[in-house]
């Protein structure tokens, strides 16, 4: 992955205090269980 990228990818999850692509999507606002809709 370009070095750029990454570093973006490494600051939405730490926004969305994450490890994985799984877990970050789990964690979207809407995507959640139970969370209120997000936008689509």
């Amino acid at each position: 992955m370009n070095p750029v990228a990454s570093g973006h990818v490494n600051r939405i999850f730490a926004k969305l205090h994450s490890f994985s692509r799984a877990q970050a999507t789990a964690k979207w606002p809407g995507r959640a269980p139970g969370s209120p809709p997000g936008r689509s």
